[in-house]
């Protein structure tokens, strides 16, 4: 089957669909089979909620991807067996025009096609170097939910979770998903053809983790998914429009993770009346991984290695900043807390609607900075800068910047003395010097934050007087609330 761009629009909305009918359905077997999460010291939960609706989002995802995904998908040169980088684009739509070439090309191809028989005789088991098998990603993706259901279910221990992650990325490395060499600004072309697979595997458990942690107020989620699914997918469409991707097969994976996202959305946004839960989470987080790797990662363009971090950053900050104060206090990496981004929101007095909006915004812009770095035209590739553009994207940084200081120093994740003093003065303006100092150094000491309480007015305690009759109330009703 012959991909066009237009696929990966249709795999999006049949992906989004399914998911949001299928939904429903999961709610009521997470009731059937007692997977609902209930209320909680730490979680937002108001109410039980049932889990599992990783399983709609598995099976809308999945659905799309047998209709339009290849089978497999080579990005490697006959030749060669390496990914074909801009030189070797740029000679192959040449060929016609150098007929001697061609016939060289030719006698490569043959002595590489003898080649590649022995090396499949004798590696069979093991799918050639670049070459993806999006079957096997979907196992993958399989595996995890069917152990992300189980601990919705069970609450299996975090080291059964670990293994179970750990057996999903080295399945998805096993077909394909691995990382030979990575395009590194100002560096150049990383090579480690050895431990690719290792390092692969460790980002794909990574990332589980990352989308797991961060999955704790109704809809962020999937919401941040999406928008980084949705960017990935228009920068997939690009690199191949530039002929830096074979095949707009990378798109369409990314866009129905963006659909399947979308399709649980409808019923994940607060207030949620399904959870993904860990099967959810760790689903999408193997999916993103994956889609990072062959979207971006293995082309050889700057913006491979540089959007998807751009991307993540919301989330991996969120999961950095949780572990390393776990760490600090001496606490397991796997035990929960209340430290995430979306708890430190609602402490302050954030709705859960008004978090995942400020979180939207964060993952919204930094989309867009990833988008500008792949479309405003800033440089010639040949290290020759354009100027106007250059202060176009530089001042577009600097924005998102700007923004996410000011999210880290609202959700005082750094924490500075004046600056805390200040904060703390203008929520409390009555508060005397010395508290406002004691509140400062326990702040500064336990990184714990004050919820903020805003008391309605004082009412009259004497009788209401009126332009006509004085109206006296009974003394209960002018007690204080």
């Amino acid at each position: 089957m012959h991909l066009t761009e237009l696929d990966a629009l249709y795999a999006f909305v049949v992906a989004g669909a399914i998911t949001a009918v299928l939904t429903p359905l999961t709610m009521r077997f997470a009731k059937a089979v007692g997977a609902v999460d209930t209320p909680r010291e730490r979680g937002l939960a108001q109410r039980p909620v049932p889990l599992l609706g990783g399983l709609a989002i598995f099976a809308g995802t999945l659905t799309p991807a047998l209709i339009w995904l290849p089978t497999s998908e080579s990005t490697v040169t006959p030749a060669t067996g390496v990914a074909p980088d801009k030189t070797t684009l740029r000679r192959r739509h040449a060929r016609h025009a150098r007929p001697h070439a061609a016939v060289h090309h030719r006698l490569l191809h043959h002595a590489a096609r003898h080649l590649g028989a022995h090396h499949a005789a004798t590696h069979a088991a093991v799918p050639p170097q670049g070459v993806v098998h999006w079957y096997g990603v979907f196992l993958a993706g399989a595996l995890i939910t069917v152990v992300g259901a189980l601990d919705d279910r069970f609450d299996l221990h975090p080291l059964v979770k670990f293994a179970g992650q750990i057996v999903a990325a080295v399945t998805a490395v096993h077909f394909g998903v691995d990382v030979k060499d990575i395009a590194v600004p100002f560096v150049g072309l990383l090579h480690f053809p050895s431990a690719g697979g290792a390092i692969t595997v460790v980002a794909l458990v990574a990332m589980m983790n990352v989308v797991n942690f961060s999955d704790g107020v109704d809809g962020l989620a999937a919401g941040v998914a999406a928008i980084i699914a949705i960017a990935l997918a228009i920068i997939a469409i690009s690199l191949y429009e530039g002929h830096h991707l074979q095949s707009p097969a990378p798109a369409v994976f990314a866009a129905l993770i963006a659909g399947g996202s979308l399709g649980f959305l409808v019923h994940n946004f607060p207030p949620a009346r399904s959870f993904m839960g860990d099967c959810g989470a760790n689903l999408l987080g193997l999916l993103m991984g994956c889609l990072a790797v062959e979207a971006t990662v293995k082309t050889e363009v700057v913006i491979s290695f540089v959007a998807p971090l751009i991307l993540l950053t919301v989330p991996f900050l969120d999961t950095t900043f949780v572990v390393l104060k776990r760490l600090k206090y001496r606490r397991p990496i796997y035990a929960p807390d209340s430290e995430h981004f979306h708890h430190r929101m609602a402490r302050i007095g954030f709705t859960p609607r008004r978090t995942i909006a400020y979180l939207y915004a964060w993952t919204l812009m930094l989309a867009g900075l990833a988008l500008a770095l792949r479309f405003v035209p800033y440089s010639d590739h040949h290290g020759h800068f354009h100027l106007g553009w250059s202060l176009l994207l530089v001042g577009l940084g600097l924005v998102v910047l700007a923004a996410s200081v000011y999210l880290v120093y609202l959700l005082e994740i750094l924490k500075f003395r004046r600056l805390d003093f200040w904060r703390l003065r203008l929520l409390r303006p009555h508060a005397s010097e010395a508290e406002i100092q004691r509140d400062v150094a326990r702040h500064l000491e336990t990184g714990e934050i004050d919820a903020v309480v805003i008391e309605p007015p004082e009412q009259p305690r004497g009788p209401v007087p009126s332009p006509d009759v004085a109206i006296s109330k009974p003394p209960e009703s002018r007690a204080r609330i």
